[in-house]
This record gives structure tokens, C-alpha cells and sequence, in this order.
């Protein structure tokens, strides 16, 4: 075999190897999140996008068109992208989700595919217990479909509320031990099951009430005074109520201060939480009142 054959082979073997490791080094999407999940997602829901290489990030972010448009910020975390909601995506909306060929590595090698996925956010849905007659569970009606989902199967759900995230639940159940717990549920992770917050044994725990700030839970013990627990520090649950005093219907206001009723005193109580100041509002009814929208006056 002359040199001049040995030369051409050689430029073969080294355009082969140039293009086998280009092909190699082609960013590829390795990852993208969220799946859809049945009744939908969070309103809040972020968008991720993982990539096998590091990427010249402009270039990804003139190809990624998202519908419906809302307004989002573009966070990267080494090879992947998040695209953070600033405002909640609409109620039941599916959105859209297109990156198309062409975004470019750090080396400047283009990504050959475009990709192409969808999920659907949550609709409005209405909450309720059934059956009355029986181990009633926890469930989500969509009002336009009858779609309904089961949130809860086990011991009897007596009460329950939702956080102002919109996905946590706080349940009122009962227990084996002829009390309630209290519990709390991711709603679009049911596949974890709910969690314990409290133990109450024998003793009655109902009326679950989240603040506003998602960081209070207050709730009623057999049905005759209103505590407290703390849901950022591991501090034991604290009785609001006097002692001996009959109290119930715990409610937040939104500015986070708590109301219930004394029944032994006949009126309404105020709590601030922060603070610990209270004040008592005459009222012989014992009818449930209701804090106005924006938390300055209860009615």
C-alpha cells in the first residue's frame, strides 16, 4: 500500500472519529417535568428541563414557547432550566410546552430534536365528605365534568381544610383508639398517603383550621376547647381556650388572627397569635360569625 493511500485512510479514520465524538457530544433533553397527573396539577407549577450538556442558555430559551403565556422567570441549575410561574396558570388550563431544534451547547454543537409536551392544571373543584352514613372519605367534584377523585381512603374523615397553597389538606380522623388525629395530605401526591400531625388518643381533635400564613393549625378538643399547634417548630400544642371554659369554632382571619366562641363567658374571642394579646366580644347567640375579606372586622 503506497503513502498516498495510507494518507487517505488515515483522513477517513479521523474524519470517522471527529464525527462519532461530535455525535456523541450532541446535547440531547434528557428530562422534562411535570407528567400530568390525574385531575391535574398545581397552579404554581414549574416547568423543568433537564440536558445531557451544559448549554448556551439564550439559545434554549428563544426556542421554548410555552401556551398559555404567563409571565415566568428563567432560573438555571447546571444542565438544567426551571421556568418559575410568577402568576398562577389558569384553572384548568392545559399548557403547552415546545423546544425546538436548534439550541446550541457550550461548544456550539445544536440540539437535533424538538420536544414537544403537554399537562393540565387543576380546574376549580368543589370539596366534600361521603357518605354521611358511614366511614365517610374526602373527595373533589369538577362541577363541569362530575369528574370526581377520591382524596382519602381509611378511617372515618370527620372534618377537614385546605391550605392557602391550595394542594395541603388538614384532616380531621378517626382513630382505633375511639378519638381523631389530625393528618395532613398532599392532594397531587396521593400515592404518599397522608401523614400524622397529632396523636389525641382517646381525646376528640376536630375542626382543623389552617392559618392564612400556613404556619398555625388551630383546632377544637372534644369539642370543648381550642388549641393551638405550631407547624414550623416541633413545640408541643398549646390550649387557647381557658380552662373549664366550653370553646369551639376556631377561624382565621386573613391577617392571621383567630377568633372562636366561649360559650362559658358568651362571647367571641380574638386572638393574635404573635402576641398573645386577646379581646372578648359579648354575643349570647353562640352563632358562628365571619371575618370580612380583608381581616379588619369580624360580623
Amino acid at each position: 500500500m503506497d503513502i498516498r493511500r495510507l494518507i487517505i485512510l488515515g483522513i477517513i479514520l479521523l474524519l470517522a472519529v471527529l464525527g462519532l465524538t461530535a455525535v456523541l457530544l450532541l446535547p440531547e433533553v434528557e428530562r422534562v417535568s411535570p407528567d400530568s397527573i390525574p385531575g391535574g396539577l398545581p397552579n404554581n407549577t414549574v416547568i423543568e428541563i433537564d440536558f445531557s450538556r451544559r448549554m448556551e442558555r439564550e439559545s434554549v430559551v428563544e426556542r421554548l414557547t410555552i401556551s398559555p403565556e404567563i409571565e415566568a422567570k428563567m432560573v438555571w441549575e447546571d444542565n438544567t432550566l426551571e421556568v418559575i410561574p410568577m402568576e398562577r396558570w389558569p384553572s384548568g388550563a392545559v399548557v403547552e410546552v415546545t423546544l425546538a431544534s436548534g439550541s446550541r451547547s457550550r461548544i456550539g454543537l445544536p440540539a437535533r430534536q424538538t420536544v414537544r409536551w403537554s399537562f393540565q392544571i387543576a380546574p376549580v373543584t368543589l370539596a366534600y365528605l361521603w357518605p354521611a352514613d358511614g366511614i365517610s372519605q374526602l373527595y373533589l367534584l369538577n362541577p363541569d365534568t362530575g369528574e370526581t377523585i377520591q382524596l382519602t381512603d381509611g378511617n372515618r374523615v370527620l372534618d377537614y381544610d385546605f391550605g392557602p397553597d391550595g394542594r395541603t389538606v388538614y384532616l380531621a380522623v378517626e382513630n382505633s383508639q375511639g378519638g381523631s388525629d389530625l393528618w395532613v395530605l398532599d392532594r397531587f401526591e396521593l400515592g404518599d398517603g397522608p401523614s400524622r400531625l397529632l396523636s389525641c388518643q382517646r381525646a376528640l381533635c376536630a375542626a382543623p383550621r389552617i392559618s392564612p400564613s400556613g404556619k398555625l393549625l388551630a383546632y377544637t378538643r372534644n369539642d370543648a376547647q381550642v388549641w393551638l399547634l405550631n407547624l414550623t417548630d416541633d413545640d408541643s400544642p398549646i390550649q387557647l381556650s381557658p380552662e373549664g371554659a366550653t370553646a369551639y369554632q376556631p377561624q382565621w382571619s386573613s391577617t392571621d388572627l383567630l377568633s372562636y366562641y366561649n360559650a362559658g363567658e358568651l362571647a367571641l374571642v380574638i386572638v393574635d397569635p404573635i402576641s398573645g394579646q386577646t379581646s372578648n366580644w359579648d354575643n349570647q347567640s353562640g352563632e358562628r360569625a365571619a371575618w370580612a375579606p380583608a381581616g379588619t372586622c369580624l360580623l
